[in-house]
Formats: C-alpha cells, structure tokens, sequence
C-alpha cells in the first residue's frame, strides 16, 4: 500500500526536513549523505516560504496474520 502525504506553506511544516529524514534512507556514504540532506533541507525552506506543494510517497507495510 501507499499513502500520499502534501505538504505545503499551511501545513505543520516546523522542522518538516526532519520529518522526513526519519523516514528515509540515506546514502551510506557521509559525503553524499550530506549533499542529500542539505538537499531536503532547502527543499523544506522553500516550501515554507512560498505555494509549492511537496507530495511525498511512502510504501507501507501490509502485515496479515
């Protein structure tokens, strides 16, 4: 399954770059790792300073007994 989330300049965005960092994986190696999360971060500052909308998809795990 997956769920969509939308974020947006009216959303709860306070700290959004670390909402999302805890749900991904980044590169193993640290130099890349840095470029990615620098990378986010300007993602989220833009978004909170103007009308883009960040749509992020995330892959849920379905467990059936």
């Amino acid at each position: 399954m997956i769920e969509i989330q939308s974020y947006d300049s009216s959303s709860s965005t306070y700290k959004l770059y670390l909402k999302l960092i805890d749900n991904i994986e980044l590169s193993s190696d640290i130099n890349s790792s840095n470029i990615e999360l620098l990378f986010i971060k300007d993602i989220c500052k833009r978004i909170e300073k103007s009308k883009t909308v960040l749509y992020v998809l995330k892959k849920m795990m379905i467990l059936l007994d």
